[in-house]
């Protein structure tokens, strides 16, 4: 009987010691863990540190988005704000076609003059709307537009001005 207790026990010493062994302790048993424990704790480290930097990694990633939120928000205020002056240019020209339409202005010239300015708000207008709409430009994209925009608005104020005086 002990030789047959002596012969199994053998025989799954065997066993266990032909067995293929893992580091990784997810696929491994419990015997892996202690034959490879020294890169279970070394894995481990490397996961807390990717972890880390993984952490550090959005916080600058928050503070880049809020930083661009508020970039984002200064353009939309600077977009208002030629928004304001439009309006202003707006009723100028309104006050020039009523004065078409009361037949105040006369001269053929003038009339396509102010037509023309008139046309050119309407454009204006239009791009404003469409630059207002618009949610998915970038800071440096939106920058751009609006500085064109305003740089066409303040040409357009200095023809409304020159022809203020018809």
């Amino acid at each position: 009987m002990f030789k047959v207790a002596l012969t199994l026990l053998m025989l799954a010493c065997a066993g266990l010691a032909g067995c293929h062994t893992t580091s990784d302790p997810a696929k491994g048993g419990f015997f892996d863990y202690f034959v490879h424990r020294g890169d279970y704790e070394q894995r481990q480290a490397q996961r807390e540190q990717q972890l880390t930097q993984l952490q550090a990694k959005n916080a600058s990633l928050n503070q880049q988005g809020s930083a661009l939120e508020s970039q984002m928000a200064q353009e939309r205020q600077k977009l208002d704000a030629s928004q304001a002056r439009m309006q202003v240019t707006s009723a100028e020209l309104d006050k020039m076609r009523r004065a078409i339409q009361q037949g105040k202005i006369k001269n053929a010239q003038d009339r396509q003059a102010v037509e023309a300015l008139l046309k050119r708000r309407a454009e204006l207008q239009g791009k404003l709307s469409q630059l207002r709409g618009q949610k998915n430009l970038s800071v440096p994209e939106l920058q751009a537009q609006i500085a064109q925009l305003q740089k066409e608005i303040a040409e357009l104020e200095e023809e409304v001005l020159a022809r203020t005086g018809l």
